[in-house]
């Protein structure tokens, strides 16, 4: 690596223009935990221009489960235990608090590793031109556990490859937040899974191949420890909601969904129900184009009189498991441009602004009927809709909490 750390950052004093601020090396406990704790306002910094945290469709979702115990099959019963925990029956600042304090931590623990001596000021100045020139601040203090997807690579690599760099109380609170990362929803699993599988990978790597290239032999036990911890917690939380051992009652039907608008359901279906009884085979020539549309608009889409969420997971495992296997290729193929697109079609925050002025539902965002208004906890007087110019968000101003469920 190149020292810019070490010679822009090192202990020399930062001059600017009438003062001089102190080098303030993040390797110094005092100047690592002025990080973290200056880091979180910037972070915040979207949800105080908002007036509110950041909310989605399915914010409503999670908080009937977590603040009002009821089972929802489609929603991480982690993320929704999270919320309770942190304090979401009191308000949803606290909440975006909790998320913005662990990922200053791991912003501050990811700079500290790699650039010991980089200047606090450094540090912040990165956090801010992220808030400025990514979706950071938009991920870190909303109300869904998409902030926690950044948090798995960064905590499993920091585990891995600079363990020797984290005492005190570091490696444990990485390891909570890892495990906290990884179980908070579903899809975790699958890319802690192949990051660690890739760590042991070069981990167990012909001596011979590890000294010629010069790279690190990581260490991989208290990765994939925190994936273990993550899944017997994702094991417990949906027992403790329903009495039931299970990881998921729902990630085959957002599977079916999404292979159903990669149009690899319909051909399966053609072929096989003359001779074999799905549910769903009066609507074969009728399904949705798209997977938004088959899970949550009621209006266009038989999903709900098939049983939902509820009692869909068996035909959609079938179904998933048939066009798996009778079109591998195609699927193969669909997958990685669904993959790639994402990087491309990705948009930050939800809004979009209509003839009349702005609304809630984005051109990527599944319709109103998914989550109703009332679910969010914005009391009725305190809304006030403001449209920012071309970007068309929506300022959500909130002065009060009225019902949370």
């Amino acid at each position: 690596m190149g020292e810019y750390g070490s010679t822009a950052t090192g202990d020399a004093a930062l001059h600017t223009a009438g003062f001089t601020l102190p080098a303030a090396p993040i390797a110094q406990p005092l100047y690592e935990s002025l990080a973290v704790l200056l880091l979180v306002p910037i972070l915040l910094s979207v949800a105080a221009w908002n007036g509110f945290p950041i909310i989605f469709y399915d914010t409503g979702a999670y908080m009937l489960q977590g603040l009002g115990h009821v089972f929802v099959a489609e929603r991480s019963p982690i993320y929704s235990t999270f919320l309770n925990v942190t304090g979401g029956a009191v308000s949803l600042w606290l909440v975006a608090l909790a998320q913005c304090t662990i990922t200053a931590f791991v912003m501050t623990q990811f700079a500290r590793a790699l650039r010991p001596q980089m200047s606090l000021w450094i540090l912040l100045a990165i956090g801010a031109v992220l808030c400025l020139a990514t979706g950071l601040p938009w991920y870190a203090a909303q109300i869904e556990p998409d902030c926690f997807v950044a948090i798995v690579p960064l905590t499993l690599y920091l585990l891995a490859f600079h363990d020797q760099d984290l005492g005190g109380p570091r490696k444990p609170l990485l390891f909570a937040a890892a495990a906290i990362a990884i179980a908070c929803h579903p899809s975790h699993i699958p890319l802690a899974s192949g990051l660690l599988a890739a760590i042991a990978a070069l981990r167990f790597a012909p001596r011979r191949f590890v000294e010629a290239n010069g790279l690190p032999r990581p260490r991989v036990m208290l990765g994939v420890a925190s994936l273990c911890v993550a899944i017997v917690a994702i094991f417990a939380a949906n027992y403790a909601f329903t009495r039931h051992v299970f990881f998921s009652r729902s990630g085959m039907i957002f599977l079916e969904a999404r292979i159903m608008e990669d149009g690899l359901i319909k051909p399966v279906l053609d072929a096989d129900c003359a001779g074999v009884h799905y549910d769903i085979c009066p609507y074969k020539d009728h399904l949705p184009a798209r997977a938004d549309t088959w899970l949550w608009m009621v209006n266009q889409s038989p999903f709900k009189k098939l049983g939902g969420f509820e009692k869909r997971g068996r035909e959609a495992s079938l179904l998933v498991h048939e066009s798996l296997t009778r079109y591998p290729l195609e699927n193969a193929i669909v997958a990685l441009e669904d993959g790639l697109l994402q990087f491309f079609w990705f948009q930050t925050a939800t809004g979009s602004c209509r003839r009349n002025g702005c609304s809630t539902a984005s051109s990527r965002s599944p319709s109103r009927s998914r989550s109703a208004p009332t679910t969010t906890p914005i009391s009725r007087r305190a809304r006030s809709p403001l449209c920012r110019s071309t970007s068309c968000m929506c300022r959500w101003r909130s002065w009060g909490l009225g019902r949370s469920i």
